[in-house]
């Protein structure tokens, strides 16, 4: 019977630990203000159904933490001068960029990233620019977060792959 009951116990409290760090849901529209845009100040919307471990918004910046769900964290701004909406890591390289085509309708959608990000609101034309950066930003992050053991077999099947493509070349 005492096995029962520590088990049940047991169970109960990570059930309990797992809700407690399920992370931050936003079930309605959030209007954000105060983030340092072009020398002045901006609102932007955090989307409802977005989720991360937390958000924060401190002296104009504008952070969220680990987005690893599938809904994503969604931001919008409805500041038709705001161009671009980016999305920066700690080292301040790009990672994300969405234009802002339909103010307060375009979304920078973000997802499975692990870490503290900066969103900002840019008057950067276009993402252009930021494409190169964007890609190895996105690569540098998971393979940051890989073993060695998953380094090695990804570079293994990646040789795999380079070695059926040469063969495929050669034919």
């Amino acid at each position: 019977m005492k096995k029962y009951i520590i088990g049940s116990i047991i169970i109960m409290s990570l059930l309990a630990l797992k809700i407690a760090f399920a992370g931050l849901l936003i079930t309605e529209d959030m209007k954000v203000e105060g983030i340092d845009f072009n020398g002045g100040k901006t609102q932007m919307t955090i989307k409802k159904g977005s989720e991360a471990e937390y958000f924060f918004v401190s002296q104009g910046i504008f952070e969220v933490t680990n987005i690893e769900s599938e809904n994503g964290f969604n931001v919008a701004s409805k500041n038709k001068e705001v161009k671009t909406i980016l999305l920066k890591d700690k080292n301040q390289n790009i990672v994300s960029c969405v234009e802002n085509e339909n103010p307060g309708e375009t979304v920078l959608h973000i997802n499975h990233l692990k870490g503290k990000y900066q969103i900002i609101p840019s008057k950067k034309e276009t993402c252009n620019q930021n494409e190169d950066k964007t890609a190895n930003a996105v690569l540098t992050s998971f393979w940051d977060d890989m073993s060695s053991e998953q380094k090695q077999e990804l570079i293994l099947e990646l040789g795999k792959i380079a070695l059926i493509i040469f063969i495929g070349q050669s034919l």
